[in-house]
Formats: structure tokens, sequence, C-alpha cells
């Protein structure tokens, strides 16, 4: 994966970890001028296309069920059909066209299992034609990283009304001023500001991030995997945790966008980044060999080629702040 500056990598991970930081903050945190700082940001929103979200408790606002699904298309599918109605679905969330073991990868959330199956099976109805086979997974346990929520799924969340603009404004620019978010949402400053803690306080917002909308690396990997469980299975897990968290020093983005528990076909999901095809599946192959390679654990997976709904939700946190590790790190230190 490529590498940016010191200063730059320090500045984006500042940003990640808080959108909302103030650019003085910053500057204090990184050891740099304002100035300095300000420049640094503007050349990353442009270089970047920074898009400024709030990463949600999606069980705070009603969403306490997600899925991923991969699709198998027949030849000749209407990607710009496909797309339309993705778009205006309010459970999906993300949505990418891809190449490999599927051709499609949604993710949606719902407040309960009915509303799920309604859509998935009128989902699957309208496009009968195009789908050759669909597979549901349930994620059980989103261990890093997110998906930004789309504005209409905030709409239809169980939200007081007031909060709700707030949210569907932050969702706009979370890094946005007080003085600008209380003109765009309609309320006084002091109810923006007073709703804003509010939020916080009810947990809606687990932190202010960024997701880079333009990242820097080449080939976007979605992959299902599924083990054959043995008795050291844990023990294998936590190797495999070490090669997930390894990165370079001033890689512009953490190489997994997301890995999350799932349930049915598959055990494990892993959204990640790389500089090549043949870097992405080098990892999966140390990765594999941990578990005892192809006869212990089977990988399903497809490059991204070209997202739909939603945005790749790459970035750069750091990981053992922003997530519990206690798990991954057990025996390891």
């Amino acid at each position: 994966m490529p590498e940016i500056t010191k200063p730059a990598h320090a500045v984006l991970r500042e940003i990640c970890m808080d959108s909302r930081k103030s650019t003085s903050d910053i500057a204090k945190a990184v050891k740099l001028s304002r100035g300095t700082v300000q420049v640094i940001i503007h050349k990353l929103e442009t270089a970047l296309a920074l898009h400024y979200v709030p990463e949600f408790d999606l069980s705070r606002l009603g969403f306490v069920l997600s899925y991923t699904i991969k699709v198998k298309l027949r030849p000749g599918m209407d990607i710009k059909r496909l797309r339309k109605a993705l778009e205006e679905s309010t459970p999906v969330q993300f949505a990418a066209v891809t190449k490999g073991d599927f051709d499609l990868f949604i993710f949606v959330t719902t407040s309960d299992p009915i509303e799920f199956i309604r859509w998935e099976n009128k989902f699957r109805a309208e496009f009968a034609e195009m789908i050759a086979t669909w597979e549901t997974v349930h994620v059980v346990f989103n261990r890093l990283g997110f998906f930004p929520v789309k504005d209409s799924a905030i709409v239809g969340a169980d939200v007081p009304a007031e909060q709700k603009k707030l949210l569907l404004g932050l969702n706009g620019n979370a890094r946005i001023s007080f003085t600008a978010l209380a003109r765009d949402t309609g309320l006084t400053l002091a109810i923006a500001r007073y709703q804003f803690r509010k939020v916080l306080k009810e947990g809606y917002v687990k932190r202010f991030s960024a997701v880079l909308e333009k990242p820097p690396t080449n080939v976007n990997l979605i992959v299902f995997v599924s083990y054959a469980m043995r008795a050291d299975h844990e023990e294998r897990s936590r190797r495999a945790r070490r090669v997930l968290m390894k990165e370079n020093e001033f890689q512009p983005t953490n190489t997994w966008a997301i890995v999350a528990e799932t349930s049915g076909t598959s055990d494990t999901l892993r959204l990640g980044s790389f500089e090549s095809v043949k870097d992405a599946y080098e990892t999966l192959g140390e990765l594999d060999s941990i578990y005892g390679g192809p006869e212990f654990i089977r990988n399903q997976s497809a490059i991204v080629v070209d997202v739909l709904v939603g945005a790749w939700p790459s970035r750069n946190v750091d990981l053992g702040k922003c997530y519990d590790m206690t798990s991954w790190r057990k025996k390891d230190e």
C-alpha cells in the first residue's frame, strides 16, 4: 500500500478519529502550526475526497439486524436499473458490483426480520431474470469498521424530530460548524447545540469520522470466510488477528476496512484495500495458511468493480482505540 508523508498521515488519522476536532486542536495534537494543518487538510480533502460522517450505533437508531448478500448475476445485467432500485431501497446502505466468486454485494440494515424478508422477496422478484443465485449472511457482530448510513435510513429511524434534523445535517457533513448546522436544519443555534449534546448522550453516534471516497489503493476486496472448526481454532484466530492488524507506518488507510463475525453460510466477513490483486491474494494466502490451508478454510472473494450505493468505508483510525480488542489481544501480549 502506498505511503503518505508523516505530517499528512498524522492529520488524516486525527480527522478520522474525530472529524469534529478543530483545526487548532489537530495542530496541537500533531505539533504543527494551524496554517500548516489547514493546508494539509485542504490537500487531503482534494486528493482523497474526504467525506465527514458520523459512525452511528445502528442499534440505537433502531436497526438491530444487519445482513450482507452475495449475488451471482446472469449475463446482460442492467446496471443502471440495479443502481436505481438499490439507491431507492431504504434498507440498503451499501452495494457494489464485483468480479470473482459473486457479482453483486449488498449490505442491508433493518429493524426486524419481517421487514428484511419483505424487502428481500420484493427485490428478488423484481430482478428474478437477472439473479442466478442469492445468498444472505447475517452480520452478528461488527468487530472493525462501519458502513456510512444513507439519509433515508435516518429519516425512517425512531428518533425525536429535532435530533433527526441534527443527525441528517451531520450525516451530510460531520465537520460542519454549529452556525451552519443551525442554519441548514432550521434550528436555533442554542437548540442545535443542545440537541447535539442530547444526540451524544443518547448514544446515536459512536464517533465522528471520515471516509476516503477516493482511496489511494487500487484494489478493494470483499471476502466471506468459512472455517472447519477445530479444537485450536481460537489460537489460530489470534495469530490471524495479528495479520489483520498489521499495517505499514504511514499507509493512508487501514488495510481492513471491516471485519465482522457472521452467521449462516460464512463465519467472517472482511473488506480490505490493497495496492494490487497480487497483494490482496497474498494476504489471503497468509491468513489461510494460519488455519491450515484449503482443507480447513474456504473463501468466497470478489474485487469491487463499481460502487452503486454508499461509499467504500476506507479510512485511517487507531483500531485499538476505536474498537474493543480485548478478545483479540488475549494471550498475544
